[in-house]
């Protein structure tokens, strides 16, 4: 997860559309990573913006969302994941944790 998400937020624009956030009360900039993973597992399969991912890359998996915030005071966090439709509730559950794992430190090298 870190590679492919970080590359694509350094290429994001911050702010705009995703908005900010307010972390231990100070206000953070954010932007989206758009994924894409296995709808029944959870497994994370890419990161990446519709047009710059393969195609193939994509089938069979959904699109979800996490939603980060950085700033001086505040290493890369995920403030937000986003995944309806067509994801189980056991992948959902899978990629929060991942979320989770990410905030933690534990998904980062």
């Amino acid at each position: 997860m870190n590679s492919s998400m970080t590359r694509l937020l350094a290429v994001e624009s911050w702010g705009g559309n995703a908005g900010h956030v307010v972390v231990d009360g100070r206000q953070y900039s954010c932007a989206v990573a758009r994924g894409y993973a296995d709808p029944a597992s959870g497994k994370i399969l890419i990161f990446g913006n519709p047009q710059d991912v393969p195609e193939g890359s994509r089938q069979g998996s959904a699109e979800f969302l996490f939603r980060a915030a950085a700033g001086m005071m505040l290493d890369t966090h995920i403030v937000e994941c986003s995944a309806g439709e067509p994801f189980t509730v056991a992948a959902r559950e899978v990629l929060e944790e991942s979320m989770r794992r990410w905030n933690a430190g534990t998904e980062r090298e």
